[in-house]
């Protein structure tokens, strides 16, 4: 009997260890599904999530593209009105325009100015018809005139239709406003090689006044469309920003012409960029017709 007794007690032992290991099982198995109740929880809510996020992005998509449609159409419909003015008033091309420059006087000469000529062939009506028509009003209008390359930013040399002032406040008031480029007009066919003639992209239409500068050398690693990394910010996030190309419109090809800006770009150099001794240009015209 106390064998038989103790048989018995070893059992109930052994199954209540058995007890005890299947109900650490079952807790933890019921811990195990209700993770994955939680975990299928939360993945049904970031799918709904991010179903909702695509549907926004697909708006956003539709959005984007009907203002680039419209976008597209202006800029063709402003082309195409460049064009047609240009046919009419300075006729096909190609068209020519001449800047007469007084640099300063060198130490070996007597005189105190010393006029040169810039000479400029435009770029085909085709490539650039708004950026050419810009700058052939810009000069029909004597925009240029009296102006002045004054700024030497290291690879371009600056004009400005703003560092010339009138001579009176009746001249002001009745100064005509210098025509400016309304659409960012870029074409990689014409690339700002050296020697070549360009507007700033950072002008409005409402902008005051109107630049243009001379490339020193083969810039369009600078001045074509690309995606620029800002600082990091705040955030100590970098953000990328897309910068339109500037439009390039002309260039020059005789090598007289070539000389006069290279001794241009020898002129020293001050503060900010700021030549000691300004260009001025005497004149603009329009030759050729």
């Amino acid at each position: 009997m106390e064998k038989s007794r103790s048989t018995l007690l070893t059992q109930l032992a052994n199954r209540e260890k058995s007890l005890d290991q299947y109900r650490h099982t079952h807790e933890q198995v019921t811990k195990v599904n209700h993770d994955m109740s939680e975990s299928m929880r939360k993945l049904q809510q970031d799918h709904t999530e991010a179903v909702k996020e695509l549907e926004r992005l697909r708006a956003v998509e539709k959005r984007v593209s009907w203002s680039e449609g419209r976008w597209e159409k202006y800029v063709e419909g402003v082309q195409e009105r460049s064009k047609r003015i240009v046919l009419e008033k300075f006729g096909k091309g190609p068209h020519h325009v001449e800047l007469q420059v007084q640099l300063p006087s060198s130490s070996s000469s007597q005189e105190t100015t010393e006029f040169q000529t810039i000479k400029i062939e435009l770029a085909p009506l085709d490539m650039m018809p708004h950026s050419v028509h810009t700058f052939l009003e810009q000069v029909h209008q004597g925009s240029w005139d009296g102006t002045a390359f004054d700024v030497h930013a290291g690879h371009v040399l600056m004009a400005s239709s703003s560092s010339s002032s009138p001579n009176t406040e009746e001249d002001h008031h009745h100064q005509a406003p210098t025509p400016t480029v309304m659409i960012p007009e870029y074409n990689a066919r014409y690339p700002h090689d050296k020697y070549t003639i360009a507007f700033p992209g950072s002008q409005t239409p409402s902008s005051p006044s109107q630049d243009f500068y001379i490339n020193l050398q083969p810039n369009t690693i600078h001045h074509s469309p690309r995606i620029e990394t800002l600082e990091k910010g705040t955030g100590g996030r970098n953000t990328e920003v897309y910068v339109e190309g500037e439009p390039c419109f002309g260039k020059i090809v005789d090598e007289d012409s070539r000389r006069v800006v290279d001794r241009m770009d020898g002129l020293g150099v001050g503060e900010r960029g700021l030549l000691k001794e300004r260009v001025v240009i005497k004149s603009a015209r329009i030759v050729g017709r």
